[in-house]
C-alpha cells in the first residue's frame, strides 16, 4: 500500500489555500482613491513589481490580501489618506499542474485557487475511453523527493472517497486501461464485417 501524498514543501508557498502570487504572474492592482494608479502589471522574473508613489515590491511568496496591505501601508505614507487597494490575480503562470494519459487534452493547465482532482482532469476534458478510472495517479516532488498516490476517480465521482487537493508543479496522470484498449484493438478489424452483417441479412 503506497503511503499517503504529501503535503506541498512550504518553501514553494502552496501549502496553504490562499493563493500565493509566484513570478510572471499578471495581477490588477486596483487603487480605489485614483484611477491613474489603476493597472494590470506582469510580475517578473524575480518576482517584483513596480508601482507609482511606491516603487519596487516584492510580490512573490505573498498573498493578494498581503501585498494589497503592503501597498496600502506604501501610499498611506507617500500619497494617500486611508488608501483602498486590491489585488487580483489574472494569470496565474507560475502555478501549473500537468495532466497526462488517458485524457481528452493532456497539457499543462494553470489553476488559482484550491483546486481538486476531479477538477484537474475536467481541465483536460475529463478522461477519455480507454481511462481506466480507478488509477489515476498524483506525483508530487517535496524537498527534492518524488511521492505519488492512486486514487479511485470513479469512487471520488460517486462521493465514496474524498476529492483530494492538488497543488501547482502536480503531475496528474490518467492510466491506461488494458481490458478496454484490448476491446478495441480486437473489435476494431471486425467492425466493417460486424456493420455488414444486418446488411446481408436483409
Amino acid at each position: 500500500m503506497e503511503a499517503p501524498l504529501p503535503p506541498p514543501d512550504p518553501a514553494n508557498g502552496l501549502a496553504t489555500r490562499n493563493y500565493k502570487i509566484g513570478p510572471l504572474d499578471e495581477i490588477d492592482v486596483v487603487v480605489y482613491q485614483d484611477k491613474d494608479l489603476t493597472e494590470t502589471i506582469d510580475v517578473d522574473g524575480s518576482g517584483r513589481i513596480v508601482l507609482p508613489f511606491v516603487g519596487q515590491l516584492e510580490a512573490a511568496g505573498k498573498t493578494p490580501e498581503e501585498l494589497a496591505a503592503l501597498i496600502t501601508a506604501k501610499l498611506s505614507v507617500s500619497y494617500f489618506q486611508n488608501p483602498q487597494v486590491a489585488i487580483v490575480v489574472k494569470k496565474a503562470v507560475s502555478q501549473q499542474i500537468t495532466v497526462e494519459g488517458e485524457v481528452t487534452k493532456p497539457g499543462i493547465y494553470p489553476i488559482l485557487g484550491r483546486t481538486t482532482l476531479i477538477q484537474a482532469v475536467a481541465l483536460a476534458s475529463g478522461a477519455d475511453q480507454y481511462a481506466d478510472n480507478r488509477h489515476v495517479v498524483i506525483f508530487r516532488d517535496v524537498n527534492n523527493k518524488r511521492y505519488s498516490e492512486t486514487f479511485n476517480l470513479d469512487s471520488v465521482n460517486h462521493g465514496h472517497s474524498p476529492d483530494p487537493e492538488v497543488y501547482g508543479n502536480d503531475i496528474i496522470v490518467v492510466e491506461r486501461s488494458d481490458i478496454k484498449a484490448n476491446i478495441r484493438d480486437y473489435i476494431g478489424p471486425l467492425a466493417p464485417v460486424i456493420y455488414t452483417i444486418p446488411l446481408l441479412v436483409k
